[in-house]
């Protein structure tokens, strides 16, 4: 793609222009999904363990109070 092409509100991009930057804007967006999909799993991830941490905690204190 040419680079060094500027969207004008006079000029329109030609079809392989325009082709090039959907190609290039579609596979930023699939980059970029894939990343908010690598930081939203491990961020759930990290809330079970600190829910499942705190789950054991509440049922530790429940034995202790049964004794």
């Amino acid at each position: 793609m040419d680079k060094s092409y500027r969207f004008l509100f006079d000029t329109e991009p030609t079809d392989e222009q325009l082709a090039e930057l959907m190609r290039a804007v579609a596979t930023e967006v699939k980059e970029r999904a894939k990343l908010a999909d690598q930081k939203y799993r491990a961020l759930m991830q990290q809330q079970l363990k600190q829910t499942l941490e705190k789950w054991k905690s509440i049922q530790k204190k429940h034995e202790n109070n049964k004794a």
